[in-house]
């Protein structure tokens, strides 16, 4: 099988404005974009992650380009989508989270992660990928 790897991350920009009363916590904005992959709705995905991580318009439509492009092999390659699950969470300080699920399809499993970070008061997503590295999934098994 071909690996697929696409990895898309941008480091935003620190926020300066003040959180709000009920800004989401970055596992729920997590798994709210795992939603999005397993209905296949790319669109309300990169809408959500607009919402979440800061940066130009015309760089979030880049990364949906090819995203979408990304993507069109996975159903021959991966087979349909069966679901998602969680599988770690790893903190550093409390100002850094990583999320990593698996989007569950027929015949292979695709490896997301989602970075957050917190300048202030406000959680904001700085990178996100997906690949078929399940073997990544272990390194904290070594």
């Amino acid at each position: 099988m071909i690996e697929l790897m696409v990895m898309l991350g941008i480091f935003a920009s620190v926020q300066n404005a003040a959180a709000p009363a009920a800004a989401p916590e970055p596992r729920q904005i997590a798994e709210d974009a795992m939603k999005f992959v397993v209905a296949n709705d790319m669109k309300g995905l990169f809408e959500l992650i607009g919402r979440h991580m800061p940066m130009k318009a015309e760089e979030l439509e880049t990364i949906h380009t090819k995203t979408l492009e990304a993507r069109k092999v996975l159903p021959e390659q991966a087979g349909k989508v069966l679901g998602y699950a969680f599988i770690s969470e790893c903190r550093r300080s409390d100002i850094f989270v990583q999320f990593t699920f698996v989007e569950k399809r027929e015949k292979a499993a695709v490896r997301w992660q989602f970075l957050f970070y917190k300048p202030r008061n406000t959680w904001q997503m700085t990178y996100f990928f997906f690949d078929q590295d399940l073997k990544a999934l272990f390194a904290s098994c070594a």
